[in-house]
């Protein structure tokens, strides 16, 4: 083989390698949603030091099918625009030899600034238009003769309170909501312009954020005059830098709301005293814990059915049953009922709609497994609240074999090890069996985690191996978080 032959091999496998490397970043630039914030962090929080992040997004960049970027437009168009950084890697004829061919390897280890200096480039072109959405949907929105918009935001349960409320408010009236986990200013202007239209009375939008002013740009467009505030948590603490940060962000809505707008704020995980100084509208706090004017506390459980009194503001009380049987569902059913009453849905409607609530895929519902096992599934990103309801619920079973799978969690900033010590805690409570997919906080809830099987396992099929053996009318599983496999299809 000639020398010319080896080095346009050569110079292949180099740009086939840069290739990868920039497919793998734009990969990660997505999965972040292009946030450098939330982009930093996840390498802070995987790769502990600045050179073995590099290195994890360069030379040592994973190779892997599930590790390619979603062919969106915004993606295609960044790995355009990188491309001629590339190309001279490549042997066409306009590139037949690279003029100095010690910058070969020194490309590899810079590879992902040609995506970020495209992303750079088409920033004010994508911002142009982001605004010119944005300001279409909130035209839309106020030049609606008759919608009610209802905002939903929190740390955790935005979701489910949106499906029930949804469920409820559409028994009589005609309701639009957002599907799944739109709930950025991009997406729910984009829906608002396809499918809002004149017949609909009623909006539950679910608004999510990772900085401050987020929920105020996303009122803007969507004008809410009922807020709900699903509870206060940790969740991004490391993107928002404080828990103070946390309290003004979500309070955001219930500044935004007219002065006579109602908030409707839980009270079982919201830190209430720090809430009060935001409101100036009429609002009512709710709870399944305590008996406020606003409140849900129940009488009876069966294994398919919760009895319960509910209790208004008017001081009246009436007793329902939900074939929800979750404790955490309950405390998002509260606010969907009560609107569902004050926009005059009949009783009858209300009860016979509870007997049939649906729970969104994203939240805590429980499968038979063909073995006979019963799988508790929470396939979301995960909250500390989330995860420490769903072992509540694991531990509440009256099987022998209770068993946890779940991953550490992310974007906590500070208070990490803390919440992984009590996650450690709850598992030495309501488990027999632990398995941790990632390592990240693993030592933090070994801690805690004493007198139970804890064992930390990365890889799918250790996984799934360790797991088999326990298949059976004996066990119950809690899979909570995304997880490296699939429990139902793998299992």
């Amino acid at each position: 083989m000639s020398t010319h032959s080896l080095w346009l091999a050569f110079s292949l496998l180099f740009f086939l390698k840069s290739l990868q490397q920039t497919l793998f970043f734009l990969y990660l630039l997505q999965l972040k949603e292009y946030r450098p914030d939330r982009l930093l962090e996840h390498l802070k929080r995987t790769q502990k030091t600045p050179l073995n992040a590099w290195l994890h997004l360069t030379l040592l960049a994973p190779l892997s099918l599930k590790k390619l970027p979603r062919p969106t437009p915004k993606a295609l168009l960044l790995l355009l625009l990188s491309l001629p950084f590339l190309l001279p890697h490549f042997p066409l004829p306009l590139f037949p030899l690279p003029p100095f061919p010690f910058l070969l390897p020194i490309s590899l280890f810079f590879s992902p600034l040609p995506p970020l200096f495209a992303l750079a480039l088409i920033f004010p072109l994508n911002l142009l238009v982001k605004k010119t959405i944005y300001h279409l949907a909130s035209q839309k929105i106020k030049n609606h003769p008759r919608l009610t918009v209802i905002g939903i935001t929190g740390s955790f349960g935005k979701s489910t309170c949106k499906h029930f409320l949804t469920q409820l408010l559409s028994s009589q009236h005609p309701t639009l909501t957002t599907p799944k986990n739109i709930n950025t200013p991009t997406g729910i202007s984009l829906f608002i312009l396809k499918n809002l239209k004149s017949q609909h009375l009623f909006f539950p939008v679910e608004l999510s954020a990772y900085q401050r002013g987020e929920i105020r740009e996303l009122c803007r467009i969507v004008h809410p005059s009922i807020g709900i505030l699903t509870g206060l948590g940790n969740q991004h603490l490391a993107l928002f830098g404080s828990q103070e940060n946390i309290i003004k962000t979500k309070a955001e809505l219930i500044q935004f709301l007219p002065s006579n707008g109602l908030a409707l704020i839980n009270a079982d995980h919201s830190i209430a005293a720090d809430l009060k100084k935001f409101i100036h509208s009429r609002a009512y706090f709710y709870s399944t814990q305590k008996p406020l004017q606003l409140s849900l506390k129940t009488t009876k459980k069966l294994s398919h059915r919760t009895f319960f009194t509910f209790s208004l503001p008017d001081n009246t009380s009436v007793d329902l049953e939900t074939n929800l049987t979750i404790p955490h569902h309950l405390t998002h059913l509260v606010p969907a009922l009560y609107l569902a009453r004050l926009f005059k849905v009949p009783w009858d409607k209300i009860k016979e709609t509870l007997l049939q609530m649906k729970i969104p895929e994203s939240a805590l519902q429980s499968q038979k497994h063909s073995s006979g096992a019963t799988f508790f599934l929470d396939l979301k990103n995960s909250t500390p609240e989330g995860v420490l309801a769903a072992l509540d619920e694991l531990g509440r079973q009256k099987t022998r074999h209770k068993i946890a799978v779940l991953p550490c969690l992310i974007e906590l900033g500070s208070q990490a090890p803390e919440i992984h010590r009590k996650i450690g805690k709850s598992l030495a409570k309501n488990s027999t069996l632990s398995i941790i997919s990632s390592p990240d906080y693993f030592t933090f809830i070994r801690q805690e985690a004493k007198n139970i099987s804890l064992t930390q396992l990365s890889h799918p099929a250790a996984i799934i191996s360790t797991l088999k053996p326990y298949l059976n009318h004996s066990s119950t599983f809690l899979f909570e978080g995304k997880l490296p496999f699939q429990p139902l299809k793998d299992l």
